[in-house]
């Protein structure tokens, strides 16, 4: 009976050992994990219990992989351990796990949350493709509710460039020029450049940089969203350039808006203001250009045009006064000379010809009905006295000078300065005298005559 006992407990593990093998062979491993078990100490049943266990969760792994059962295939690579590529196969069903959720949040329209999964499962099958429907969705989700500046970043995420061309230009569009900007700033592709500047210009504009802008602008004119801007921020800087008494350049900036807004009216109201800028600065045949191109019956603050014109009639002697005078003449002439007490003297003279001294005038009518005529005279003059020529130091000098009458006066002399005019010309004489010593005076002289008028002011 003992006999028969211990014969049945030497075969009963050899028996499900033997089952356990066959199974394990034939890849049943979840009937060899269960005989080996039963085997219990036999041979080395433990051990082969443990590599049907580790198969057995292998092969469920797979199964659940394949089922798309991602959480479950992780659990039974997790269980498989280090059997085969189970810990390679695991990291794909995690990948797996990310992409299921992804999937998930796609279908209930998260198309954001949607993303990152698909981001965070890169290198799973269809995640790349899914990643790009979700972004797709979720800049088209973006234009719905008015975000196009957050909708061009997500299409340039995913390289779709013409998209994001598109949220740019409709940013442009609404206005949101400094988000326009900032969305094609970042990239570095000559086929946007013209957009980029374009951008980059209205955001000037928005900032209120207006010489930037038209500046950037005027180099991509021929897209239709800078022709379209650009005499706007004309009109808008030319009615800056005026509120800052910049009037030529106000002018300018209101002739190129052209037809925009009452762009034609500003130009002629500036223009006025100009000429009247010119006349009370002294600037009288500026003033005259400038007061006749606007039309006759113009007025501003009660000031008319044609009460203009006719006052500059009465005065016309005046305008071929105003002016730079240029000193051309061979007459020109420069003297140092030392005098001794004896009456002896020495002296050295050079004759500048067509140095280009110059007298600058201008003349203010004034209320009272006089004129005030004022200008500066520039010439050469000699500042010592030398036994050598060639240790004559020159210099030039500038003298002011005015004088208020009701009629162009004829000489200005003032001090050291003679200064006259004939009608067609300046004389000018300049003496003074320095470094004087006790045995002789030293006397410095300048000679000049202005004949030629350069610019009429």
């Amino acid at each position: 009976m003992l006999l028969g006992v211990a014969a049945w407990l030497w075969i009963v593990p050899a028996v499900n050992y033997s089952v356990g093998m066959k199974a394990q062979e034939a890849g049943e491993y979840e009937k060899a994990m269960n005989a080996f078990q039963r085997a219990g100490d036999y041979k080395d049943a433990n051990k082969r219990e443990g590599e049907s266990r580790r198969a057995n969760a292998y092969t469920l792994g797979e199964e659940a992989f394949e089922q798309g059962d991602y959480a479950a295939a992780v659990k039974y690579y997790e269980e498989a351990k280090n059997y085969e590529d189970a810990q390679s196969m695991k990291q794909k069903a995690e990948l797996g796990v990310l992409f299921s959720e992804g999937e998930a949040l796609l279908a209930e329209g998260k198309y954001e949350e949607a993303a990152k999964k698909f981001e965070q499962a890169n290198g799973f099958p269809q995640a790349s493709a899914k990643l790009t429907e979700s972004k797709e969705k979720l800049a088209q989700q973006l234009l719905d509710q008015g975000d196009a500046a957050k909708a061009g970043e997500v299409y340039a995420s995913i390289g779709k460039m013409e998209d994001m061309l598109s949220c740019a230009k409709l940013l442009i569009e609404q206005r949101q020029f400094e988000d326009a900007h900032t969305l094609l700033a970042s990239f570095d592709d000559a086929s946007l450049e013209p957009y980029q500047l374009c951008a980059a210009g209205l955001a000037a504009y928005a900032e209120g940089n207006f010489e930037d802008a038209v500046k950037t602008l005027e180099q991509v004119k021929d897209l239709p969203e800078a022709a379209k801007m650009l005499p706007e921020i004309y009109y808008e800087q030319g009615k800056a350039l005026t509120e800052e008494g910049s009037y030529q350049k106000a002018k300018n900036a209101f002739a190129n808006a052209g037809e925009y807004s009452d762009a034609a009216e500003q130009l002629t109201k500036v223009t006025f203001l100009m000429a009247e800028k010119y006349y009370k600065d002294g600037y009288l045949n500026h003033a005259k250009a400038a007061y006749e191109s606007v039309p006759g019956d113009y007025s501003l603050d009660g000031v008319s045009a044609a009460d203009r014109l006719a006052t500059l009639e009465k005065y016309k002697a005046f305008l071929g006064l105003c002016g730079k005078w240029q000193a051309s003449s061979s007459k020109n002439r420069i003297e140092t000379r030392e005098t001794y007490n004896s009456g002896y003297y020495y002296y050295w003279y050079l004759e500048p010809g067509s140095y280009s001294g110059s007298i600058v005038v201008t003349c203010k009518i004034r209320d009272d009905g006089t004129v005030l005529v004022e200008g500066t005279a520039e010439f050469m003059r000699y500042t010592n006295y030398s036994s050598n020529s060639y240790n004559l130091k020159t210099d030039t000098k500038s003298v002011s000078f005015s004088k208020t009458s009701t009629t162009v006066p004829r000489n200005f002399d003032s001090g050291n300065l003679k200064l006259s005019f004939n009608g067609k010309l300046f004389v000018l004489k300049y003496q003074t005298k320095d470094n004087s010593k006790s045995y002789a005076t030293f006397t410095y002289t300048s000679d000049y005559q202005y004949d030629r008028r350069t610019e009429a002011y």
